[in-house]
């Protein structure tokens, strides 16, 4: 099963605390529904990714590597939902615009200069 960006946003959570029963009470989850969602993600990669003790847990060498993976995935999710955010606004779009008469720059420039008033994004 592939992995959820919430099971990704938890692992990451702990493995900044250290600590799952705190960061739970932090995210507003359950202990055991916490220690599921680190479990999911170790079981997707298929090795253990902390070091657990009395005091908390800590990420070993998987761990460490698999967390700044799935730092930059996590931030490039977010870049994604900011974009979705902006193109649903109208307030972000793609536009080629072809000219053949290179006379026509002046009355390009005005053209597009109106619609990035309009929509700077």
């Amino acid at each position: 099963m592939p992995l959820a960006i919430r099971d990704i946003e938890y692992f990451l959570a702990v493995a900044r605390s250290g600590l799952i029963s705190s960061t739970a009470l932090e995210l507003g989850l359950t202990q055991p529904a916490l220690t599921k969602a680190v479990q999911r993600v170790e079981e997707e990669f298929g090795t253990r990714l902390f070091e657990r003790s009395a005091t908390g847990v800590r990420l070993n060498s998987a761990g460490l590597r698999v967390a700044g993976q799935l730092g930059r995935l996590q931030a490039q999710y977010a870049d994604a939902m900011l974009l979705a955010g902006d193109m649903r606004a109208s307030r972000a779009g793609l536009i080629r615009v072809g000219v053949t008469d290179i006379t026509a720059g002046n009355r390009l420039s005005t053209a597009l200069a109106s619609v990035l008033a309009h929509r700077p994004g």
